[in-house]
């Protein structure tokens, strides 16, 4: 898990940092707190209270989460929406 958790991180750290600067901050909030919830804390509550699967549960819920998250912030960019929003008035 940890392997692919630090690649797809470093996915979400630059891909999410080079949007965010250029000023697509919404996309960046809304794809971190919605995966966040959904694919990372809700799934990580029930496999720790309802199954027996326990710690590795939840650390593949939370590789999911980023694997998730270091693909969408590299295919935000790509798609190119940052060139042309104005940071500055």
């Amino acid at each position: 898990y940890v392997a692919a958790y630090s690649f797809f991180d470093a996915l979400a750290i630059v891909f999410g940092n080079a949007i965010r600067g250029a000023g697509d901050v919404r996309f960046s909030l809304y794809l971190s707190s919605l995966l966040g919830w959904f694919v990372m804390a809700i799934p990580c509550f029930v496999i720790a209270n309802y199954t027996s699967v326990g710690l590795y549960g939840c650390w593949a819920a939370a590789t999911a989460n980023i694997v998730l998250l270091g693909i969408g912030m590299m295919l935000r960019f790509r798609q190119g929406h940052w060139r042309t929003m104005r940071v500055i008035e």
